[in-house]
């Protein structure tokens, strides 16, 4: 079967799962992506054929995506195609393709960031036009978030719902060796508490007011971010962190390969995982946000912010506090109350390794679409 992802799926965890769990199920897999780097994914299965028809940037790489894609739709044999961002929804969605379809839509469509340029969100319009008119023929159409597919079921008239297919991580038996405490020590740094924040570090996930939350927390609590900065935004950070005393309790890891991300989640006291109701995609993200369920996958505890949804799945199941207004003083607040409270840390980890373990977990969301794909693959695998 042929999987279909416009952007480079390395930075996508749920098109891996996906990948990774069809693979496992018997089935031949390729992926097609917009990754400029050469080489294997070792996030990937072994048997998933990964395929990279890019190497540079510029509007030509827009049609050799088309031409590559269509190329493979055509004479690949596969019988189910599941394309993952709008990009490569549209173009499966405009495809003559004798098999069935699954529109996996990572983002909403139509929304833009306020960043990009008249160009980029020219480019994105087109494609979010003709991946929605493709929404309403495609065979399946999945989200990640209930709220999102909702919305999109009502305002465009698709034949059924869309499947909600949440972000969360893969079943965990077993968690992972601890790579954080090791990666401080290795720093000179003394930590009594480890407070994570992992993934893109930016102002639309509350790292400014992070740092100034940081005078509020307990003494000998340090700060981990780990995910990807850019330059101009950790000197923001950094000078807030200078400003109050606090730089030596900031630490940024950067970018970590995903296969070892939950090594360094597993270390930490307490994940905070807000985020910024600043578009349509950001606010309804309950469901969307890979960071909160992979802290519940290690049995981290969890402070997050009230966006529709995000209250039942974190205060309702125990695994962390919501609080509705992320301000750096209602942060802070919030993070010494938790590093105060062992007992209550020690419950809330429980509880998120239980619901990770019964029904939180990629395994079982998928399940019933892999199912639906492995009998319309029935001899084809």
């Amino acid at each position: 079967m042929l999987l279909v992802q416009r952007s480079d799926a390395a930075g996508y965890p749920p098109t891996l799962n996906q990948a990774n769990l069809l693979a496992e199920a018997g089935l031949r897999v390729t992926l097609l992506d917009g990754g400029a780097a050469p080489g294997a994914l070792s996030s990937l299965h072994r048997d998933v054929r990964l395929v990279r028809p890019l190497l540079d940037g510029g509007i030509s790489q827009t049609v050799a995506f088309v031409r590559a894609t269509r190329a493979w739709m055509r004479d690949s044999g596969s019988r189910v195609c599941i394309a993952y961002d709008s990009a490569a929804c549209a173009i499966v969605g405009s495809t003559a393709f004798a098999g069935r379809k699954i529109l996996h839509f990572h983002e909403p469509p139509n929304d833009f960031s306020k960043a990009w340029t008249w160009r980029t969100r020219w480019r994105h319009a087109c494609y979010d036009a003709l991946s929605t008119r493709a929404a309403r023929s495609a065979d399946v159409v999945s989200m990640p978030d209930s709220h999102r597919a909702a919305v999109f079921h009502r305002e465009n008239a698709l034949r059924t719902a869309p499947v909600v297919i949440e972000n969360y991580a893969r079943r965990m038996e077993t968690l992972p060796q601890g790579r954080l405490k090791a990666e401080l020590v290795a720093r000179g740094i003394e930590a009594r508490h480890i407070v994570l924040f992992q993934g893109s570090v930016a102002l639309n996930y509350h790292a400014d007011d992070i740092v100034r939350s940081m005078p509020h927390w307990p003494q000998r609590s340090v700060m981990v971010f780990a995910g990807p900065v850019e330059p101009s935004l950790r000197r923001v950070l950094e000078t807030i962190a200078a400003d109050n005393g606090l730089l030596d309790r900031v630490v940024f890891l950067g970018r970590i390969a995903y296969p070892d991300v939950l090594g360094y989640t597993v270390d930490a006291d307490l994940a905070l995982t807000f985020v910024k109701p600043v578009s349509f995609g950001f606010t309804y993200s309950a469901g969307a946000s890979n960071k909160r369920f992979e802290a519940m996958a290690c049995g981290v505890p969890q402070i997050t912010n009230a966006v529709p949804g995000a209250a039942d799945l974190v205060e309702g199941r125990g695994v962390g506090a919501c609080i509705d207004d992320a301000t750096p003083e209602r942060i802070g607040h919030a993070v010494r109350r938790l590093l105060e409270d062992e007992p209550a840390r020690l419950a809330m980890s429980a509880a998120a390794r239980r619901h990770h373990l019964a029904e939180l977990n990629y395994d079982a969301r998928f399940a019933w679409l892999k199912n639906r794909i492995l009998a319309w693959s029935s001899g084809a695998r």
